[in-house]
């Protein structure tokens, strides 16, 4: 597991305020950042399920990460989800192997942009 306190400033036991103890993720479609990044990272599992078992290998993340579930895209590009619960656990799962553990992990949702 990661350690999600980054930066001294947030480590500091003279500050009690809880906002300095927030984790921030930067947004990114490229999955092998997760490998690179200085900073904790948020890749949706529509990006990630590019690649494939088998194939081109997922990086190890080197900091903390979350799954976004990329409802977004799915449905603007697909008109529904093309997973159902199950098939979006086991791609989880498999991030999880490859990637390592992850932070977060976001439900199955739906946009709430005026579809």
């Amino acid at each position: 597991m990661h350690d999600i306190t980054i930066t001294p400033w947030t480590q500091s036991q003279r500050f009690r305020d809880p906002a300095r103890r927030l984790l921030f993720l930067v947004g990114t479609h490229r999955p092998w950042w997760l490998a690179h990044s200085p900073v904790p990272l948020c890749v949706s599992a529509h990006t990630l399920a590019a690649y494939r078992p088998g194939g081109r290998g997922l990086p190890i993340a080197g900091v903390p990460y979350a799954i976004d579930s990329g409802a977004y895209t799915e449905i603007r590009d697909h008109g529904e989800w093309r997973w159902n619960e199950d098939t979006y656990g086991g791609m989880v799962y498999r991030f999880m192997s490859d990637c390592g553990y992850p932070t977060f992990v976001a439900p199955l949702d739906y946009p709430a942009s005026g579809w």
